[in-house]
């Protein structure tokens, strides 16, 4: 039996968007880790998360990098601001993975 194909789903959308409002409702649905670089801030700084957006954002990426280098399918919240994500998925496609866009 082999593993299924892995999956990566980017979920991609200005700021206020409803990124996380579509990931909120659909997380069950998608069935694998979401990865919100919002989250992440709120975990490192709970009181003033705006203050750990760039450790927030490192944190996601060191998460995304892990799950790619180990296989594993994940969702990320992005808004594409910079090329990041967008190389990421282009490795993720040269490794065989299904790469799924969102755009909200």
């Amino acid at each position: 039996m082999t593993a299924a194909t892995p999956i990566l789903t980017v979920i991609a959308g200005s700021n206020g968007s409803g990124k996380s409002t579509f990931t909120r409702y659909t997380q069950e649905t998608l069935g694998v880790p979401v990865i919100d670089p919002d989250l992440e801030a709120r975990i490192i700084r709970p009181d003033a998360p705006e203050t750990a957006a760039i450790a927030g954002g490192k944190q996601a990426l060191l998460r995304a990098r892990s799950y790619l280098a180990n296989n594993e399918s994940f969702a990320v919240e992005t808004t594409l601001s910079g090329n990041t994500y967008l190389k990421m998925m282009t490795q993720a496609k040269q490794k065989g993975w299904q790469v799924a866009l969102l755009n909200e």
